[in-house]
């Protein structure tokens, strides 16, 4: 009978990770391609990845073929959509490619690992509780082609091997290597991952031994370090100079916005709701344990605290919203790493209160509604999302571009001018990087800046124009021919209508 019912609870997890993963597949692979491509930063990766196949530099990011210093992150990203251009051909399905993977890699070793640590009722809470985080899926990370998702699953898998490492201390080389390969995704970032390390020492420091801290310390410093003897050798210090001058001083001495993270997930229903059952089943699960209580009071309070099962990620989640929070830089997507140790925390807690008795118990169950109800937001939410995916960002030039190399693929890889009067931070007759991104993944297009003045003056050029604009420049173009006549732009070449 107790097998019985073990082999039911198997098959209901099994089933319901299934249903979570489908779902995650849908929410990062559904039309992939199609959402216009995002200046900030997904653009710079997707040019830096077609400039190394071009150049055949794999080393040396590079923004429109010269060296560029405004993208500081190693190139393990542009590494992995450049290999995803080769393997699949240029398109937007294959730059963003790697995130999405990333990203159900991601979903998978939080609910796998969470499985093995905290049961099986944990880990499909714990995996409803992601899929449930939106921002993670459509901004900025699994539909990007950004390094955010990379990043986290490294992350997140470092994260794992410091916690296995308790029993199986060769797995602290792991943690190593991982938090290197980290690294290599978003450069600074990873020093998240040290602290939490170094804090997490008093807990495990007794089960390694020197050999342990040695691999581990081989480990981090092959990924980063091969890549940084190659950097070095081609320009010195600039690179890394700028990296931590950009990357850290800068940040951290320009913006003063301590409680934005605060405020950011403080919008979010899935962690209010999700923060809410936690906070109750730890009231019950606390009236539960006096006794056990008790026995716990023979401890420390130290000992207490990084004895926890959940001590590393309370931790994790701590030390990141902390350091976020004091550096007063807010991007929403770096307050991403701290969904990860709350996914997991939510799954155990929720999980542990549903073992308890009686009317606690009941009330657990009930708790239960709590992330279900937030998912039941998140669907919504999602579905719309997937529905409009078409409007986000200007997709017109993408369209107007492919229509061009459709009818006359002659003028792939042609010199191409601009005039766009729907630009976000450049001059009309400037080339912003989604523009960029997007000519050269359709065409092969080399863009130039100077617009119409430059433009009639070089004979085998053409010319991207806004509609809205033509009349400006109508006495100049007049009669030249018009290859694509768009929805929102006109294409035209230095040939005359005869």
């Amino acid at each position: 009978m107790e097998r019985k019912k073990v082999s039911i609870r198997k098959l209901i997890f099994a089933v319901m990770f299934l249903l979570l993963t489908a779902w995650t597949c849908v929410l990062c692979f559904y039309h992939l391609g199609e959402a216009g491509t995002h200046n900030w930063d997904e653009a710079i990766y997707g040019i830096n990845a077609y400039e190394m196949i071009q150049s055949g530099n794999w080393w040396i990011q590079t923004y429109r073929y010269a060296v560029d210093y405004y993208n500081l992150k190693p190139p393990f990203i542009m590494w992995c959509i450049a290999l995803c251009f080769q393997s699949l051909g240029f398109s937007f399905f294959a730059m963003r490619l790697p995130s999405a993977v990333a990203a159900v890699l991601l979903f998978g070793l939080i609910s796998l690992f969470t499985a093995r640590h905290f049961g099986k009722k944990a880990a499909i809470i714990a995996g409803i509780v992601f899929v449930s985080c939106t921002d993670m899926i459509f901004f900025h990370m699994a539909r990007s082609a950004d390094a955010d998702a990379l990043y986290l699953l490294m992350f997140m898998a470092a994260m794992a091997c410091l916690y296995e490492s308790e029993k199986r201390p060769w797995l602290f080389t792991g943690c190593g290597v991982f938090l290197s390969l980290a690294f290599m995704a978003k450069c600074m970032h990873m020093g998240i991952g040290v602290v939490v390390v170094i804090l997490y020492l008093p807990r495990i420091y007794k089960k390694l031994k020197v050999k342990h801290y040695i691999c581990a310390a081989i480990g981090a410093a092959i990924p980063t370090g091969i890549w940084a003897v190659v950097r070095f050798s081609y320009d010195g210090f600039a690179f890394f100079a700028q990296m931590f001058g950009i990357e850290i001083v800068d940040r951290v001495t320009k913006e003063s916005d301590y409680l934005g993270y605060i405020r950011y997930f403080g919008t979010k229903p899935v962690v209010l709701l999700s923060l809410s059952a936690v906070v109750v089943a730890l009231v019950l699960i606390f009236l539960q344990k006096k006794e056990e209580e008790k026995a716990e009071k023979t401890k420390s309070l130290f000992g207490r605290v990084t004895g926890s099962k959940l001590y590393l990620f309370v931790l994790w989640l701590l030390v990141s919203l902390g350091a976020y929070s004091a550096s007063g830089s807010f991007m929403e997507w770096y307050g991403y790493i701290c969904y990860l140790p709350f996914c997991i925390i939510t799954g155990a807690v929720l999980a542990k209160a549903c073992d308890l008795s009686g009317k606690k118990k009941a009330a657990a169950l009930i708790l239960l509604l709590l992330p279900v109800i937030g998912f039941g937001i998140s669907v919504k939410k999602s579905l719309w999302n997937l529905q409009t995916l078409n409007y986000e960002n200007n997709t017109d030039i993408r369209r107007d571009i492919s229509s061009l190399i459709e009818k006359y693929p002659e003028y792939r890889g042609a010199r191409i001018y601009i005039e766009n009067s729907r630009n976000e931070y450049c001059r009309q007759n400037e080339w912003e990087q989604n523009s960029v991104a997007d000519i050269y993944i359709i065409g092969d297009l080399e863009p130039i800046e100077g617009g119409v003045p430059v433009f009639v003056e070089d004979k085998d050029a053409l010319l991207l124009i806004s509609k809205n604009l033509f009349e400006t420049y109508s006495n100049v173009l007049a009669g030249r021919v018009i290859l694509v006549d768009g929805d929102d732009y006109l294409i035209f070449s230095n040939d005359f209508y005869g």
